[in-house]
């Protein structure tokens, strides 16, 4: 798609910018801005060719990726636009595959496809007598719809997690993993929300000594919260088998089961 404008989003191209910057030419620079305020600048930007597509390494600009990481994948209300300029001698389609190339090498890098969006612009390229030019990618950091980030909070504040006790402690998988890092990101938006923990288990074994596992399962996830530093008020519950969710008499249905709820209110 062609790009038209940004959500609360400033883009410096080949301008002047004033004020704060003090009248710095930016014809190489590279800088990445969000509402008025300058966030990101390198003395070049991403390297391209007239009427080529391939573009350079984002590791060719310092601290780059770092800062996109801090940015973006640790905070989960934020994505990408990548807006690839193409010349007016150049086809659009070239500006879209710069932009495309961009996204493809920060999702290798662990970035989620979902969080970037590419467009395009035609604007004045000041490419040398080599025909290669340092402006041909411009990166911006918009905010996500406010349905959307409700939709992701409810995933957050309503979840199931079928991480598993060893020796009364838990095993941190990759599921776990996941998860504490959204709550981090959650609990800077939301630090008086309260957490509510329940343990279940499947139907093996006594009634009784299965509520005493749920409970264990409920604590040690509750410990293990607060050690990864969640402080918002927590409380833990076990139901053990009584409420499943799934047919306790299969091999599926009870692993389906034997879960921890997380609610958040």
């Amino acid at each position: 798609m062609t790009h038209r404008n940004f959500d609360n989003c400033t883009s410096i191209t080949n301008s002047t910018i004033s004020g704060s910057q003090n009248n710095i030419k930016t014809a190489n620079n590279f800088i990445i801005a969000y509402k008025n305020d300058t966030l990101f600048k390198a003395t070049k930007g991403f390297q391209i060719k007239n009427n080529e597509t391939s573009i350079s390494s984002i590791d060719s600009i310092y601290k780059l990726t770092y800062f996109l990481k801090n940015k973006i994948n640790n905070n989960y209300t934020k994505q990408l636009e990548i807006l690839g300029y193409y010349e007016k001698n150049e086809k659009e389609s070239i500006g879209l595959a710069r932009a495309n190339n961009l996204k493809k090498e920060l999702i290798s890098k662990g970035f989620t496809a979902s969080l970037i969006n590419t467009a395009t612009k035609q604007t004045t390229i000041k490419f040398n007598k080599k025909t290669i030019a340092f402006n041909g990618i411009q990166i911006n950091i918009k905010d996500l719809a406010p349905s959307i980030i409700d939709s992701l909070e409810t995933i957050i504040t309503t979840k199931i997690l079928h991480t598993q006790l060893e020796n009364q402690t838990l095993i941190e998988d990759a599921e776990l993993k996941n998860y504490i890092h959204i709550l981090k990101q959650y609990q800077k938006n939301h630090p008086t929300k309260t957490i509510s923990i329940t343990g279940h288990t499947d139907n093996k074994g006594y009634f009784q000594k299965n509520l005493i596992k749920g409970q264990l399962k409920a604590d040690a996830l509750k410990n293990y919260f607060a050690k990864q530093g969640i402080q918002m008020p927590m409380q833990s519950f076990s139901k053990g088998e009584a409420v499943p969710i799934a047919n306790k008499y299969t091999i599926e249905g009870r692993a389906l089961n034997n879960r921890i709820e997380i609610k958040i209110n």
